[in-house]
């Protein structure tokens, strides 16, 4: 589900690999166990055979004797197996942690931190399933920066990635619980509302709209003000049984309603391209 492209692939691969050798190994270790209890039991049933037949005090001491060495060596092989399985628990809690930070980094979107659009596909069919199951609503945002592509050839690509990052942020603080932030491609964004309805996500949208454009950008370097960005967003809400695809087209219409009609607003699937007025 998460692993797609090549290197990942090979990371996954390796670590299963090496899972499988500590299986083998306690798998050999338990097998090496289980002969050493049976060569213990075969020593006591000899014990105890000797003993109902032995006449003198003497061979009863030595028989007891090597009872406690048979015993003795159980316990010391019982340690060993004990230390080398909790190696095997140890490094097994090590491979699982390593798949857990591969499968977090090949879903999450590099340089926001925010879900990667493999993350937010796997999400929304989730989401999707879920509202057809529960009869909750679930709503989608699609952002898109306004006038980016200039800001980006007047101010460079890492100015603008400084504005990515901002806006990831600023995405984050808006949203909660369920809700899933992704980068959807290049400066466009998305997120999933679960349980939300479009009222209430047009709300959401309005909340991170007038936050983002409120946020002076500053150059870090020279301390230049370069003013402030703003976003256009478009709702919409998942129709049970309908495509995804639909699902995501009819709010990335709305997006470009929003930007048609002047751009630093929000639009919903159910609203018209607004009027713009003369000179916008």
């Amino acid at each position: 589900r998460f692993f797609a492209n090549v290197q990942e692939n090979d990371a996954v691969r390796d670590a299963f690999a090496r899972f499988e050798d500590v299986m083998k190994h306690a798998a050999d270790d338990l097998s090496e166990a289980g002969e050493g209890a049976a060569a213990f039991g075969t020593a006591l049933a000899d014990a105890s055979g000797a003993l109902r037949g032995e006449d003198g005090g003497a061979d009863v001491v030595h028989i007891v004797q090597g009872i406690i060495t048979a015993a003795h060596q159980m316990e010391t092989r019982a340690k060993e197996l004990e230390q080398r399985l909790e190696d095997a628990s140890h490094e097994v809690t090590q491979l699982k942690d390593e798949v857990e930070a591969m499968r977090v980094e090949a879903t999450t979107d590099a340089l926001t931190g925010l879900a990667n659009r493999k993350k937010f596909d796997s999400s929304l069919r989730e989401a999707a399933t879920e509202s057809q199951e529960t009869g909750e609503p679930v709503s989608l945002l699609m952002l898109d920066l306004d006038h980016f592509k200039n800001f980006n050839d007047e101010h460079g690509h890492l100015i603008g990635d400084h504005v990515l990052r901002l806006l990831s942020t600023v995405v984050q603080q808006c949203i909660k619980g369920r809700d899933l932030a992704a980068r959807f491609g290049g400066e466009e964004f998305a997120v999933i509302l679960p349980a939300t309805s479009l009222a209430n996500a047009k709300n959401v949208a309005n909340v991170i709209r007038e936050r983002v454009s409120k946020k002076a950008i500053i150059n870090r370097v020279t301390g230049q003000e370069l003013g402030i960005i703003t976003l256009s967003i478009g709702a919409a809400q998942y129709r049970p049984e309908e495509p995804l695809m639909e699902f995501v087209s009819r709010a990335d219409a709305a997006l470009y309603r929003a930007k048609r009609g002047g751009r630093n607003r929000v639009i919903s699937e159910i609203e018209g391209e607004p009027r713009v007025a003369a000179g916008v």
